[in-house]
């Protein structure tokens, strides 16, 4: 575990040196920030949501940065607790709009996923919002986070999720259709549809979308529109 983090957090501290011309103080702040980010981005790919919260809290009672809220955000999201999640993406923005340093742009190559970006940073509190019964915010951030990458297929699904909270299932396939038109390959909108067959009790759809699923590799811990993960 502790090489791992450390060829993570390697790359990390040269470009911090490269962006860093504040002195050797500000470095290491900016450094330990990188390390709390990195740590987090390790822990919440192994799925260890509690482990990643904890001690990106730690992080947070020393740096109030916007990476730190984002990541321990879609963590909360993880563990169902939505109303923690959207008061650090609340904070994520905050600190997003007043940092003149973003260790999160500096630290986007750690993560398969675009955790830096701000359209996952909406996405992500939209459907919280939804999961909260607030389908109108949960909406308008999904809707922005579209505008922002109308090409991302994932946000449609993300979309379509919410839409499925609004029993409109109608739309919902209108995105995830779009989705599979965007990229194919992914099995994430084939599961969702498989989800909104079954509920529709259309048993062979939902299974040709199954199996096309599995096909493609759809594994439920690399699943991010996955929330409320209980954990032991």
């Amino acid at each position: 575990m502790l090489l791992r983090i450390l060829i993570l957090i390697l790359p990390v501290i040269s470009l911090l040196t490269a962006c860093s011309g504040a002195g050797h103080v500000d470095l290491f702040e900016r450094s330990e920030v990188g390390y709390y980010y990195g740590r987090a981005v390790t822990t919440i790919a192994e799925g260890e949501y509690r482990k990643a919260t904890a001690s990106l809290g730690e992080g947070l009672e020393k740096y109030r940065n916007s990476g730190l809220y984002t990541l321990r955000g879609y963590g909360y999201c993880k563990l169902g607790k939505y109303k923690e999640a959207i008061d650090d993406f609340n904070m994520a923005f905050k600190y997003r709009q007043t940092e003149s340093f973003s260790i999160a742009s500096i630290n986007r190559h750690l993560s398969r996923n675009p955790y830096y970006k701000e359209a996952f940073l909406l996405a992500n509190r939209g459907l919280a919002y939804s999961y909260s019964d607030d389908q109108e915010k949960a909406r308008a951030d999904v809707d922005r986070a579209l505008q922002l990458e109308p090409g991302q297929s994932v946000w449609y699904c993300y979309r379509a999720l919410i839409e499925i909270r609004s029993e409109d299932s109608d739309a919902a396939l209108k995105d995830l259709k779009k989705a599979i038109s965007l990229d194919p390959e992914s099995p994430l909108p084939f599961h969702i549809r498989a989800d909104i067959y079954e509920s529709l009790s259309l048993p062979a759809r939902a299974q040709k979308d199954r199996e096309r699923a599995t096909k493609l590799g759809y594994k439920i811990k690399d699943d991010i529109t996955r929330y409320d993960i209980k954990q032991d």
